[in-house]
């Protein structure tokens, strides 16, 4: 039996879901995601436009950068 593989968009928008997700409780280390992401076998090119396509913000702490899901507008009602 072959195995079917997501196209490239595919993959982003899981991703995407998954980031959405595991962001979703506050900012996280960028070594963490990068870490959780890559024992899922996600490469670091679909995390990385994952983050792109959410419009994850990155925040410099100056010893480490993390990640964070921008809140939507008007609210969680909308």
């Amino acid at each position: 039996m072959t195995e079917k593989r997501l196209s490239k968009e595919d993959r982003v928008k899981y991703t995407a879901s998954i980031l959405a997700c595991y962001l979703a409780d506050g900012p996280k280390p960028f070594d963490e995601v990068k870490a959780h992401f890559s024992n899922l076998g996600v490469s670091r090119f679909d995390l990385k436009a994952a983050r792109a396509e959410l419009k994850v913000k990155t925040i410099n702490t100056g010893k480490t950068w993390l990640w964070e899901v921008p809140e939507l507008e008007g609210g969680a009602d909308a």
